[in-house]
């Protein structure tokens, strides 16, 4: 065995708030939240560049989503 351990952390959006999910109209520029401090989180998708950062002390990341596709697919790991 490697060591090495996956664990799961449960990640809470702030924005967008609602469903977790943009619904048409709604500004989709940021996509913010808490999880865990120090674990690394990352999106990718349709009409925005990949981003990874660590959360901070208190749990928060965010992240600049500008130009995501509406009705496009973006995902957070």
């Amino acid at each position: 065995m490697s060591g090495l351990v996956l664990l799961a952390v449960a990640v809470q959006l702030s924005v967008p708030q609602y469903r977790n999910c943009f619904y048409p109209g709604q500004c989709a520029d940021r996509v913010a939240g808490r999880t865990d401090a120090g674990a690394a989180v990352s999106i990718a998708g349709e009409g925005i560049r990949a981003q990874s950062v660590t959360a901070a002390a208190d749990g928060s990341f965010a992240f600049d989503t500008a130009g995501l596709a509406e009705g496009g697919v973006a995902t957070l790991t």
